[in-house]
């Protein structure tokens, strides 16, 4: 554990760059801690060591074969994918949060990574599980359902003008138009409960 003093010991430092700690210990045998290692105590003073050597540690490690840069374009792309995926759901406040810069410690690369892809994960499983639907999907199915309804409504005077003419008095019309509407409307809800 942390000592008073703000001194820790090799393997905490090592844990806390997601290194071995051999290495750790082959820099302080090279003397490439300077004063982040105190030879008294033999602990490490984590910004001292990482002001001289473990800086390099702190920068964005991509997998081998790509570059830095390949790896922020891939951390930004994922973050536009899960812009573009679904703009009007509530990641909003996560995206906005997301800050991509070339000088990035590995481990915020990671978290971000992990909490795009999360969110992303998320997503994707409630369209799949038909919980969460694209606004212009549901704006596009209205219009068509909007539309059929008109077609349908337009038609009821034509239909049902000759027993109109027919009816005896004014309670039998409107029990005739009233059927129509209701006609119309059931069948545009047959289905839609489902």
């Amino acid at each position: 554990m942390s000592a008073a003093n703000g001194l820790i010991s090799i393997r905490e430092y090592a844990r806390s760059l997601n290194i071995d700690e051999k290495a750790v210990r082959r820099a302080r045998d090279a003397g490439l801690l300077g004063d982040g290692y105190d030879n008294v105590t033999g602990k490490i003073h984590p910004e001292k060591a990482t002001a001289n050597w473990g800086y390099r540690h702190q920068v964005v490690k991509p997998a081998g074969g790509i570059s830095r840069q390949k790896a922020i374009e891939k951390l930004e792309h994922k973050r536009d994918q899960l812009t573009a995926l679904e703009p009007d759901y509530d990641v909003k406040t996560l995206i906005s949060s997301i800050t991509i810069t070339g000088d990035m410690s590995a481990a915020e690369a990671m978290r971000i990574n992990e909490v795009i892809d999360a969110a992303l994960n998320l997503i994707k499983l409630q369209q799949a599980d038909g919980l969460l639907v694209r606004k212009a999907d549901v704006d596009k199915e209205l219009f068509a359902l909007g539309k059929e309804m008109n077609k349908k409504l337009i038609a009821i005077p034509d239909r049902i003008a000759d027993d109109i003419l027919a009816a005896n008095g004014k309670i039998e019309v409107i029990k005739i138009i009233t059927e129509a509407i209701n006609e119309v409307i059931d069948d545009m809800t047959n289905g839609i409960s489902d």
